[in-house]
This record gives structure tokens, C-alpha cells and sequence, in this order.
């Protein structure tokens, strides 16, 4: 999704982001994996965005 900003836009995006790093697919296959072990969370939206302030 990335890959056509350049690393000037890249950085200039990771200022901006709370944690300061571009997300990485782990980020996501973590929120799967810890909403496949509960079976109490329903209808929600869950942002996973790393605090990026856009």
C-alpha cells in the first residue's frame, strides 16, 4: 500500500503517526489473533493505526 511514497513522504507520514513507525502486517494478524481467543467483543470497530493523527 506503500509502496509508491517516497521514503521523504514515508517519514514525513511516521511524524505524524504516535508510535512513529509505519504499521506492518503483523499489527493486523495480531488483532485477529486476539479477537479469535474472545468470544465476548461483538460489533465493533477497532482502528489499528498506531495513534496516526490524520
Amino acid at each position: 500500500m506503500n509502496k509508491h511514497l517516497s521514503q521523504n513522504e514515508i517519514e514525513e507520514i511516521k511524524k505524524e503517526i504516535s508510535l512513529g513507525r509505519i504499521g506492518e502486517p503483523e499489527d493486523v494478524a495480531n488483532l485477529a489473533y486476539m479477537l479469535t481467543q474472545n468470544d465476548y467483543i461483538t460489533g465493533q470497530v477497532i482502528t489499528v493505526d498506531g495513534g496516526w493523527i490524520n
